[in-house]
């Protein structure tokens, strides 16, 4: 029975469900560099099970648009909802169903299949597990959430090593964009603070939207540790913790030089008589109280990759901001005298231990060791 004949009397919602479904798996294959057909050699034996897996392990670990274009992007600006992780499952399902019909309806997996709901046996644990991790995923992330089918890759401090200019990825570290950043700022165009609120986020090993939450009226200096504490406070739980700064020999990854150019030179100290009515006098980036968490990791996002100038799009998309805390902590743990204990203290991820109950969150010295070996 071929498509067309399936399609008579069946509700115009299933038959666009079963398009979605489609448009997903022809996007994910061409960013996967796939043919746009899948073959019945491509899937042989084994290798089904694995080609499931792969896509589904591949769904569960981003944001996919609910309107999505060929790059799993959002077709519309405006509409940042994801598809929901029963949408995704569902999805699956309808590809495997294409499968076992249209491609290879005499795979040994499809042997005991009758009807339209049947599956392999392995795929009913791995439809759960798949589900399980695309909950776990959208719940870690929510509110911090970069659309785009393209791996997101770390952001390091400096990656330059590539002197001929052969390799575009070589350019794509921290320094260049914030040199980008401060060669083209102007008294109007918030390059300065857009500067500040990268080296604030990155040197924070914080997530993208949470500068917003930085408050005067918390810092200060901490005379025995010889370094200024600017808690911090996480968006997901709204938990502070202490935030030592310190300083570092280049002054693009200096969180004292920018936060005093952007002071200085962007106005970033003054506040009009809108922002004192809304009690935003303590705010250190007022500009990012009026708008969500999401719209600020945009705004970062957008800037990481117009400072990569030069760099092919196909590159430049697999940066964002997220990629400055996959950066930081790498580079931290990459430090022999690290612990996972140093590194969570500065990135405020649980230890999964109860050690953290007896330990002052608020002294700047448990994220002090982190620092020192970012700088």
């Amino acid at each position: 029975m071929n498509a067309a004949t399936r399609a008579l009397g069946r509700a115009e919602s299933t038959l666009r469900y079963d398009n979605s479904a489609a448009r997903l798996f022809r996007a994910y294959r061409r960013i996967k560099g796939l043919p746009d057909e899948i073959s019945p050699e491509e899937i042989e034996g084994e290798k089904l099970q694995e080609y499931i897996l792969t896509a589904g392990n591949y769904f569960a670990n981003r944001c996919i648009a609910r309107y999505f274009n060929d790059e799993l992007e959002p077709s519309n600006p405006d509409n940042l909802h994801c598809l929901l992780p029963g949408t995704l499952v569902g999805y699956m399902g309808k590809h495997l169903l294409f499968i076992r019909l249209e491609v290879a309806p005499t795979h040994p997996d499809f042997q005991h299949c009758v009807n339209d709901d049947d599956y392999p046996t392995w795929y009913t644990s791995f439809r759960s597990e798949f589900e399980n991790a695309c909950n776990r995923f959208q719940l870690l992330h929510q509110g911090d959430e970069i659309f785009s089918g393209h791996d997101i890759h770390p952001l390091y401090r400096k990656t330059d090593n590539d002197k001929a200019g052969h390799f575009p990825h070589a350019k794509c570290d921290f320094r260049g964009v914030m040199l980008y950043l401060w060669k083209n700022a102007t008294r109007r165009n918030k390059m300065m603070e857009e500067a500040a609120i990268l080296c604030d986020t990155a040197d924070a090993v914080g997530r993208p939207s949470e500068s917003k939450f930085g408050n005067f009226s918390e810092w200060y200096y901490d005379w025995l540790l010889q370094c200024t504490n600017t808690p911090w406070t996480e968006s997901k739980t709204l938990r502070n913790y202490g935030m030592s700064r310190i300083c570092d020999d280049s002054f693009y990854f200096d969180w004292y030089a920018n936060m005093g150019a952007f002071f200085m030179c962007e106005d970033g100290l003054a506040r009009d008589e809108d922002q004192v009515r809304k009690g935003q006098m303590n705010s250190v980036f007022p500009s990012l109280q009026d708008v969500s968490n999401n719209a600020v990791t945009k705004r970062l996002t957008a800037a990481i990759r117009a400072s990569l100038d030069g760099v092919p799009n196909d590159i430049r998309k697999k940066f964002s901001a997220k990629s400055l805390r996959k950066g930081t902590i790498t580079e931290i743990a990459m430090t022999s005298f690290i612990t996972i204990i140093e590194v969570c203290a500065r990135s405020g991820h649980s230890t999964g231990t109860c050690i953290e109950s007896y330990m002052d969150a608020m002294n700047p010295l448990r994220s002090l060791p982190a620092a020192n070996a970012l700088h």
